[in-house]
């Protein structure tokens, strides 16, 4: 509750900011909210008040410990489910938006869905084993429902709207390393072009305790979809690709239609501050903390420090998007 409060109310700011107005329904909202925050506030108090006392933590124990008893706090706990239940729904471009913690997965919507033995085929397929060795392990619910089926130390998941694999995964732990990170970067661009109709290039990757991890991004045209994300592992003792994660890419990936630049990389290049030396420009399509998109030119550039940056500028209004830096480690690239 927190924290959407927080984020709608720097939401609310940035529109004021930008010129535009604040709507009736969302004055509406904030007073809500702030009804809610008081009640909370009060009946937080009150428990608070109550277990302030001497024994009385003791009490609620013993007489939990005797038989099945709510007390004090439990009664309170469920006074702020229902105050937290009692709040408007926010649909607003931010990370607490309510579309946003209930998901929307792209490619599994309308999908078919697949049965058991069919999600088995599909498994079989991808691990190049036989069906009759693998097992039906799990069949989990949740935002993405998937099929589990295990063949020895593997590990395969298969989701049942449109039987895509969500991740693989080998468990066994890599010895000694005999495998550079360029050959695993290459590797892993190898096997995911080799099994997927899209294409996708690798952007960055870190190793760690013997598995080279690459991010691959599906490329459209010349524009990078860094939405459109699948991690694949590489073991370093012999190149053996360990895991596959591809939840980012199933609940991302659409059919784009990429839009053609209003302004040119060089008007876009005029934005950026003149303490920045360009390195590198090309396209790409960024998420933003609310599942929307933009369109950017992506600019690598070196600060005045000698540090690394990524500085997107929007296409379309030539705004400044995001900004992200690049820390370079014994094991490969992170960004913050």
């Amino acid at each position: 509750f927190l924290s959407q409060v927080g984020d709608y109310t720097v939401y609310l700011s940035k529109k004021l900011i930008s010129g535009e107005k604040i709507e009736i329904e969302e004055r509406q909202n904030l007073n809500r909210l702030s009804a809610v925050a008081d009640e909370l506030s009060r009946s937080i108090e009150a428990v608070r008040m109550k277990f302030d006392s001497d024994g009385r933590w003791a009490d609620e124990l013993n007489e939990m410990l005797n038989e099945d008893y709510v007390g004090v706090f439990g009664e309170s706990s469920e006074e702020l489910e229902r105050l937290l239940a009692d709040y408007p729904t926010l649909i607003y471009d931010g990370p607490f938006s309510d579309h946003m913690l209930k998901g929307n997965l792209k490619m599994l919507e309308g999908a078919v869905e697949f049965s058991a033995d069919e999600a088995k085929a599909r498994a079989s397929e991808t691990l190049g084993t036989e069906q009759s060795s693998l097992r039906l392990i799990d069949e989990s619910d949740g935002n993405m429902p998937c099929f589990v089926f295990e063949n020895g130390d593997m590990t395969v998941s298969v989701t049942r709207q449109g039987g895509y694999i969500a991740y693989m995964r080998k468990y066994r732990a890599p010895t000694a390393e005999s495998v550079d990170y360029e050959s695993a970067v290459k590797i892993a661009e190898d096997y995911l072009n080799n099994k997927a109709s899209q294409s996708f290039v690798s952007t960055y990757y870190l190793a760690d305790e013997g598995v080279c991890t690459v991010n691959l991004v599906h490329k459209e045209g010349a524009t990078l979809c860094y939405p459109d994300l699948i991690k694949v592992g590489v073991a370093l003792d012999n190149g053996e690709v360990v895991f596959v994660e591809a939840a980012g890419y199933l609940a991302n990936h659409y059919t784009r239609t990429i839009e053609t630049p209003k302004y040119s990389a060089d008007e876009a290049k005029h934005v950026l501050s003149d303490s920045l030396k360009v390195q590198g420009i090309r396209r790409a399509v960024i998420p933003t903390s609310g599942n929307s998109e933009r369109h950017c030119y992506e600019f690598k550039c070196e600060g005045l420090d000698g540090e690394e940056l990524l500085v997107y500028i929007n296409v379309m209004t030539l705004e400044e998007e995001s900004i992200l830096i690049l820390l370079s480690t014994d094991g490969g690239t992170l960004t913050e």
